[in-house]
């Protein structure tokens, strides 16, 4: 199944029609869903889970060992991970600028309620709020309104890694890696005045950005119930320890489950990196030249 299920994938990516299958798929499911709440509610007087005890969400910027830690956080009995919600709408957001926080809001609401678990999770990236000209304040009042009462901060220091693994995953064209495969030698070219990510930007115009993003939702997440995880401390060597932690956050057992994720760009940057005396050069002076060290 995982074999055909690619096949697809490939397939779906090659036309150009992937993102928008799997967004009309999402909207029929959140529809779906959304019917089968409402007749829990007529049947039982209660659209809720009589079992939940909490509703999270993780904030990430992307490329920080997210998808790791959500695929091991999916197949705990006591959580269902609902991934990233908004990822397959970005692009039509974009298309057509406008203030989505009612559709997000209405996306959710639709979804949270469904899964007879004690807790339901999703993730969601600065750059999805900015596609959506959805505030972060506005965004935060809203989970509050819909129930949301834990918070996974997850960041990384070396943002530049960041950046090489974003740039490595969209030449190859795969984002994610097996357990059970090798990740391959990829070489880029980091166009230091136009690094192509969400937007296109000079590379450490991008660095600050992120950085900024990080710090933003470290204020805005300081007043909430908020667990912050470090790529570098808490993922790099065994994302276990991070499964650890938020299970103990979430005061539910720890399993003990396989690693399905292997790091795509374990290489060092300077066997990655083309032209890496070039930004090298770029970095020197700024307080990102010691991203260049090795994690």
């Amino acid at each position: 199944m995982a074999a055909i299920r690619l096949w697809v994938e490939r397939l779906l990516r090659a036309t150009g029609t992937f993102r928008v299958t799997k967004r009309m798929v999402l909207e029929i499911e959140t529809l779906g869903l959304h019917t089968l709440t409402n007749c829990r509610r007529l049947l039982y007087g209660n659209a809720k889970s009589p079992c939940r005890k909490g509703n999270l969400v993780m904030f990430h910027t992307g490329r920080s060992g997210s998808s790791v830690v959500a695929d091991l956080l999916g197949r705990h009995p006591a959580i269902h991970w609902d991934g990233e919600l908004f990822n397959y709408h970005v692009s039509a957001w974009r298309a057509s600028p406008k203030d989505r926080l009612v559709e997000t809001q209405r996306m959710i609401e639709r979804r949270i309620n469904y899964f007879n678990v004690p807790y339901y999770g999703f993730e969601v990236l600065t750059s999805q709020l900015i596609a959506g000209n959805i505030e972060l304040n506005r965004f935060m009042e809203a989970l509050d309104t819909i129930g949301v009462d834990y918070y996974i901060l997850l960041t990384r220091r070396n943002i530049l890694r960041k950046i090489v693994s974003n740039l490595v995953a969209r030449q190859r064209g795969r984002w994610r890696l097996g357990s059970d495969e090798t990740a391959r030698l990829t070489q880029i070219h980091v166009d230091i005045n136009r690094v192509k990510l969400a937007t296109t930007r000079p590379l450490v115009d991008h660095l600050r950005d992120i950085q900024t993003d990080y710090d933003t939702l470290q204020t805005v997440l300081s007043s909430r119930r908020c667990l912050q995880l470090v790529y570098e401390d808490d993922i790099l060597n065994n994302p276990r320890d991070a499964v650890r932690k938020l299970c103990d956050f979430l005061d539910v057992h720890y399993l003990e489950l396989a690693v399905r994720h292997a790091r795509t760009t374990p290489q060092s940057l300077r066997q990655i990196i083309e032209n890496y005396t070039e930004v090298e050069c770029a970095l020197s002076g700024t307080e990102f030249e010691w991203m260049l060290s090795e994690e």
